[in-house]
C-alpha cells in the first residue's frame, strides 16, 4: 500500500489486499507541516491500485489421484488455489500428457502422466489456460497385480513331435 516516511503525516485507506482501485488519504499532523508542493491543506487523497495477478504454477496445488493402480477406470488429479491466495476463478485439470511422447492422453492405463491446469479469471487473478509445474505435477498409475491362473497343469508330450499340452 501507500506508506509515509515523514513524521508529520499519517495515512489511512492504504492497506488493501484485493485487486482494484483505491484512494488513501494522507493527513498532516498539527504543527508547522506542509506538503512538498508547499500547500498546507490538512489532507491529500492519493489514488493507487492493485492489479490482477497472472497465475503461476506455484500458486496452484495439484493433488494426484488416490489408489492409482490400474483397474480400467480413469484416475483424476485435483487442483486448487494455494490457501495464501483468494479470488481466482474455477481451477480445473485441462489435460493429461504422456511425458515421454508429449501426447495428450487419458489417465487410464499404467504409466506416468503430467498434469496441466486451467485457471478461469477471477477478482484477483487473470485467466491461464495451460499451466504446468515441470517434473512436479506428475503421477504414476501402477500396474495391477496379477496372480497366476490356478487349476492348470501340464502334460508330457504324447507323440514323437515332442509337444505337450496345458490341461
Amino acid at each position: 500500500g501507500v506508506t509515509a516516511n515523514e513524521t508529520g503525516v499519517t495515512i489511512d485507506g492504504n492497506s488493501q489486499r484485493d485487486a482494484g482501485n483505491y484512494t488513501a488519504t494522507a493527513h498532516l499532523k498539527d504543527g508547522y507541516y506542509m506538503w512538498p508542493d508547499y500547500t498546507t491543506d490538512s489532507t491529500k487523497d492519493i489514488s493507487w491500485s492493485i492489479g490482477k495477478r497472472t497465475p503461476q504454477p506455484t500458486d496452484i496445488v495439484v493433488t494426484p489421484p488416490t489408489n492409482a493402480v490400474y483397474d480400467g477406470s480413469r484416475k483424476e488429479a485435483t487442483a486448487e488455489l494455494d490457501s495464501k491466495y483468494t479470488g481466482a476463478g474455477a481451477i480445473t485439470i485441462s489435460k493429461y500428457v504422456n511425458p515421454d511422447t508429449g501426447e495428450e492422453v487419458q489417465p487410464i492405463n499404467a504409466g506416468t502422466y503430467t498434469v496441466y491446469v486451467k485457471v478461469a479469471g477471477g477478482t484477483n487473478f487473470n485467466a491461464a489456460t495451460s499451466l504446468n509445474r515441470t517434473g512436479l505435477w506428475n503421477f504414476t498409475i501402477a500396474k495391477a497385480e496379477q496372480n497366476a491362473p490356478v487349476g492348470l497343469g501340464a502334460s508330457a508330450p504324447t507323440s514323437s513331435s515332442g509337444k505337450g499340452k496345458i490341461n
